[in-house]
């Protein structure tokens, strides 16, 4: 009998108890968990360095086409048609109907501006044409046009003009 004890004794030696066991599963689980948590932080850091990227980028672009449009402007406070100016161009000049031997002419002007985004690469372009009533010999560099237009009573003759298109590019 005392035999069979032995053998029961060392069997009894080698088997770990079950709470022994219960922490090693429980270590492998936290080991898992935390492995999980560490990807996902991982994850959501990895997503914000994506999106102050792209943040960054669409302010760069905004400041380009607040910036051509602002040149735009400066261009078409500073118009004289009797100058020529780079980035400004008469599209169109038409003789005002009942005018007749006055010379008075509306020209279409366009003027362009193309302002770079620091360092994205990306171009902006704002475009602006105004419609301007003057004497036919200020404006003589402009395609003319036959077909003679009514007159614009808001435009005075050489000191006021009307935006008549406007937009933003962005390349």
């Amino acid at each position: 009998m005392s035999h069979s004890n032995g053998v029961i004794g060392r069997n009894r030696l080698m088997q770990k108890p079950s709470s022994q066991r219960q922490n090693g599963a429980l270590l492998l689980i936290a080991l898992v968990v935390l492995m999980v948590v560490s990807l996902l932080g991982i994850s959501a850091v990895s997503s914000t360095n994506i999106d102050l990227r792209v943040a960054i980028n669409y302010q760069h672009q905004y400041a380009a086409e607040l910036a051509a449009e602002d040149q735009v402007n400066r261009l078409i406070g500073e118009f004289n048609p009797a100058l020529v100016q780079t980035s400004v161009t008469c599209v169109d000049k038409r003789p005002i109907l009942g005018e007749t031997g006055s010379g008075e002419v509306y020209s279409i002007w366009q003027f362009e501006d193309r302002s770079p985004a620091n360092y994205t690469g990306a171009v902006a372009t704002a475009v602006k044409g105004i419609k301007y009533r003057s004497l036919g010999t200020l404006v003589a560099a402009c395609p003319e046009s036959d077909v003679g237009v009514s007159a614009d009573t808001d435009l005075a003759l050489n000191t006021e003009f009307k935006v008549i298109y406007s937009y933003l590019k962005v390349d």
